[in-house]
């Protein structure tokens, strides 16, 4: 098993963006403004559950070896920190039943307390395949 996670790489991107309450903040883009405190903590929550994310892909990979590409989720997040929702804005996998479950395995994710936000963001899988 460890080897298998070691030949997944899953790279979470920074080009991920916090919108606000009809406020878009442009964090992750060229010319733009830093990241709000928001978008670095929804980061830095995601990416502590980024071993549910490796176990998922992981066991995706054993009936779709060659399962790869970028994934782009819009999640919901309510002003407890609860993700409330989660839809696949953009995906490269062609893997619907896998991008239902990543979705329901964020949706159990626990953010910050924060203003109510759609938060996107990317996630990269590559197989070693």
């Amino acid at each position: 098993m460890k080897a298998l996670l070691l030949s997944v790489l899953v790279a979470l991107s920074c080009a991920a963006e916090t919108r606000a309450a009809g406020n878009p903040d442009q964090a992750g883009r060229p010319g733009a403004a830093p990241a709000t405190v928001e978008h670095r903590s929804n980061d830095a929550v995601f990416d502590r559950h980024k071993g549910a994310i490796y176990a998922l892909y992981a066991r995706a990979l054993r009936d779709q070896p060659r399962l790869s590409g970028k994934i782009v989720f819009d999640i919901d997040i309510d002003a407890a920190g609860v993700a409330t929702g989660c839809r696949v804005k953009s995906s490269q996998l062609r893997a619907p039943d896998f991008e239902r479950k990543l979705c329901e395995r964020i949706k159990l994710i626990r953010f910050a307390p924060q203003t109510p936000t759609t938060y996107t963001k990317d996630v990269t899988l590559l197989s070693a395949a």
